[in-house]
């Protein structure tokens, strides 16, 4: 178990890989920090348990055009165990104040959640915009509990979704629809 109740579980930066590939249960403020072009691989062979409370974050920290955000998180959630309690978010940190990163500067989130498994966005200091690159579902849920939205760039599959706030979910025209 990673525990970290006011840090970070999983640091990955500046084209760093972390590839896990057994059981993983992280309890942390932030479970995943990522930037760079880093590359994060949780569950890929997508038979392992995975328990996180905890947010991912695609950070800048500096006031630079040149500091790249972008970075690839795969993560797996394959058994009705498996969770993610958090949210999916670009955090501009407060020295960022110009060049600001967004969600359209991460290409590579890409998410399932499958058998039984559930993503649960948390409700906050306020609205919290979510974002999945590539969402694919196999009857698993999202319940999604913040007043931000949730955009998805590709979808493919069926699962369900249960909007518990005002928030939203936007899919990208022609990235799939909701079986």
């Amino acid at each position: 178990k990673i525990s970290a109740t006011n840090g970070v579980g999983i640091v990955s930066y500046s084209n760093g890989t972390v590839d896990v590939k057994g059981n993983l249960d992280i309890d942390a403020n932030c479970a995943i920090q990522t930037r760079g072009y880093a590359k994060t691989f949780i569950n890929a062979t997508k038979d392992k348990t995975v328990t996180i409370d905890g947010d991912i974050a695609f950070t800048k920290e500096y006031d630079q055009a040149n500091v790249i955000t972008d970075a690839e998180v795969v993560l797996n959630l394959s058994n009705g165990n498996s969770y993610l309690e958090g949210n999916i978010y670009v955090d501009n940190f407060d020295s960022v104040v110009n060049n600001k990163a967004t969600y359209k500067d991460i290409t590579g989130m890409a998410l399932g959640i499958s058998n039984g498994a559930y993503w649960a966005t948390q409700a906050g200091d306020g609205a919290v915009d979510n974002f999945v690159n590539d969402l694919t579902m196999s009857n698993g849920t999202i319940k999604h509990n913040n007043e931000g939205n949730i955009t998805v760039n590709n979808y493919s599959g069926n699962g369900i979704v249960e909007l518990n706030t005002e928030g939203h979910l936007h899919i990208d025209e022609g990235a799939g629809s909701l079986n």
